[in-house]
């Protein structure tokens, strides 16, 4: 085996081991005001784990605005998104009256149909059991399960160069036999059934697994098709299936076919819904939360934007396994 061939290994071989390791937290949290105040250990070292309410505009906290950010991979928690605190977020509002309006801030590829679905569940019940507005705003990528939520909202807004649509479904599996034949290594499974070892990356896909697994793809499709139907009134099943191969649409050509509201920024949806419902004065807020366990992760002197190994341990850990997904693969390359 050549030098380089053994060093590709040695790489390949750190990462399966370093995959199971807690994330590094890995981002910059950009200039502050003095080094002290921003940087200061306390902080990072006693940071609580509950949840709290971090106020985005102040005003009547009798009347609020709830935000949700949806930023990153959805079902992949990490800096920018955190599944349970959107729940939580989410079941707040359902039983605090001082919540009038709801706006989602969506910045997302899309990610794991389970997730997706539940998040979205979880807007629809509180959405009809309090008679809550929703608004929906799309930051540079609101696409596959991101668009999948924006879905919930009775008004949805889009940049001019927001990248939105992906209405579809993915499954993808890793076929490393050639490679695995090259370097001479060989998997002995001792299974139960014929598809128990489904989607092993050691050796090629039956027809009949295929099948299947196209199966769950299709039932997942029919099941974005039908939110989106129901998301969209001005589009019939028909059209919404011309729409739904794949393709991606900016802004502009989101709102030409009929997939988004209006053009505008954050602000813009901010402005448009206090006018609509009436809470010029409401207090505008999200939930936060920080995580005390990822003691060096939050350490600014760990954090590098150019080393995002993050992403790809978790890109490889997806690899290993089935995952069912409303996912953009494109955006994941798109500051995702």
């Amino acid at each position: 085996m050549t030098k380089k061939k053994w060093i590709v290994v040695a790489i390949a071989a750190i990462l399966l081991v370093v995959s199971g390791m807690s994330r590094l937290g890995l981002q910059d949290d950009g200039a502050g005001e003095g080094f002290l105040d921003q940087y200061n250990p306390a902080h990072y070292l006693f940071a609580s784990s509950e949840a709290y309410i971090e106020v985005l505009e102040p005003g009547d906290s009798d009347s609020g605005i709830l935000v949700l950010p949806v930023h990153g991979v959805i079902g992949v928690d990490g800096e920018g998104y955190n599944h349970e605190l959107l729940l939580t977020a989410i079941e707040s509002a359902k039983t605090d009256p001082s919540v009038q309006a709801i706006l989602l801030d969506i910045d997302s590829p899309g990610g794991s149909v389970y997730h997706t679905h539940e998040l979205y569940t979880a807007l629809m019940e509180v959405k009809e059991e309090r008679d809550l507005p929703v608004y929906a705003s799309m930051g540079s990528v609101a696409a596959s399960g991101g668009y999948y939520l924006a879905m919930a909202a009775d008004q949805v807004f889009a940049s001019p160069e927001s990248l939105t649509g992906s209405i579809g479904v993915i499954m993808s599996q890793l076929d490393l036999s050639e490679l695995m034949d090259e370097f001479g290594v060989k998997e002995k499974v001792i299974k139960s059934g014929e598809m128990k070892d489904i989607m092993s990356p050691s050796r090629e896909m039956t027809q009949a697994e295929e099948d299947l697994l196209q199966s769950y793809v299709d039932e997942s499709f029919d099941a974005f098709v039908a939110v989106v139907d129901q998301g969209r009134d001005n589009l019939n099943e028909e059209e919404i299936r011309d729409l739904a191969d794949g393709r991606i649409f900016s802004g502009r050509q989101a709102q030409r076919e009929g997939l988004i509201d209006e053009l505008g920024f954050f602000k813009d949806a901010l402005a448009q819904l206090r006018q609509d419902q009436g809470l010029e004065e409401a207090e505008v807020y999200s939930f936060v939360q920080d995580d005390p366990f990822d003691l060096f992760g939050n350490f600014p002197f760990f954090k590098n934007d150019d080393l995002d190994l993050v992403s790809q341990l978790e890109e490889l850990d997806q690899a290993q396994g089935l995952s069912l997904d409303y996912l953009w693969k494109g955006g994941l390359s798109n500051g995702q």
